[in-house]
């Protein structure tokens, strides 16, 4: 599941919120895999806790073969395993959005939405593809990226994955929430960028979701 798809037969990415059924149906394909997907207009859904959250447009994946060899594996879009098992929270692509219009916020219009693509596929050292959740990609090739992490991670891994940017040249910057909210997090992101990190607050609804 993901908030993009190619189109078919273009190098254009279709935000999932613009796709048109009429100009779209049958020629978006999954990013990763390069075979055909299905859009999932949003919904509200009912949670557990009893208010109405809405679940936005998204992209879901038909693919069904082996992992791609040349994707970094991400346990934000992806299940443990070896077949390709897409499995991308509601939460997460709730706050890759909630970045998007805050960065746009608070960088007054320099990072805006016409440059704007969500799951940016870049390109490591070691030849494979990192999935880049929110990334602002200019003409001249500069490239800001903001990383919404919720899942569990330690700081050697943010390290690595830190130092695969700076190696490129990119502008970058981590975002934390759920399982991913800890102190020991918290302190390497001190010490790296000698600054707090913004937190992505969950507690209430999804379209409620603050960061501090």
């Amino acid at each position: 599941m993901s908030l993009t798809a190619k189109i078919q037969g273009t190098n254009k990415i279709l935000d999932a919120q613009d796709y048109n059924k009429e100009q779209h149906k049958a020629l978006v394909l999954d990013k990763f895999t390069d075979t055909p997907c299905i859009h999932v207009s949003g919904y509200d859904r009912k949670t557990q806790y009893g208010y109405t959250t809405n679940v936005r447009s998204h992209f879901r994946s038909t693919y069904t073969g082996e992992f791609p060899l040349d994707i970094e594996f991400s346990d934000e879009y992806f299940k443990k395993g070896e077949k390709y098992s897409p499995g991308e929270s509601e939460e997460h692509r709730e706050g890759k959005r909630w970045i998007a219009d805050k960065v746009e916020e608070l960088s007054k219009g320099f990072l805006s939405k016409e440059i704007l693509e969500f799951e940016k596929l870049l390109k490591l050292e070691n030849g494979k593809y990192r999935i880049c959740d929110v990334a602002f990609n200019f003409p001249c090739g500069e490239l800001f990226i903001f990383e919404c992490q919720l899942s569990a991670i330690t700081p050697e891994i943010l390290e690595s994955r830190s130092e695969d940017y700076r190696s490129l040249g990119v502008t970058f910057d981590w975002l934390f929430g759920k399982s991913a909210h800890t102190n020991d997090n918290i302190s390497w992101y001190y010490n790296y960028f000698g600054k707090y990190p913004y937190i992505l607050n969950f507690e209430r609804t999804i379209q409620d979701s603050e960061a501090t």
